[in-house]
């Protein structure tokens, strides 16, 4: 379950949860609509359903970028960002 910051920049956080959502990787609160019971009742319902929580695993594995790190290194010399040129 997501919950996404509401004062994150932008909203990036709600817009990365949607994503992940519609791609039926997670499932999303807001932060407003959260309390301890809500936080129970949504962690027991994922509980009881372990095949659907291991669909949700799954898909989120799909979406991962696995050389993100190598992504953001290769960028940032192309910029000059580790030579240190801008």
């Amino acid at each position: 379950m997501l919950v996404p910051l509401p004062t994150a920049a932008e909203n990036h956080q709600e817009y990365n949860a949607r994503a992940m959502v519609r791609a039926g990787a997670a499932q999303m609160v807001f932060q407003k609509d959260l309390d301890a019971a809500r936080l129970v009742c949504e962690v027991a319902e994922l509980m009881d359903r372990p095949e659907a929580l291991a669909q949700m695993g799954i898909r989120s594995k799909s979406l991962a970028v696995l050389d993100a790190a190598e992504r953001i290194v290769d960028g940032m010399e192309r910029a000059g960002l580790l030579e240190g040129k801008r």
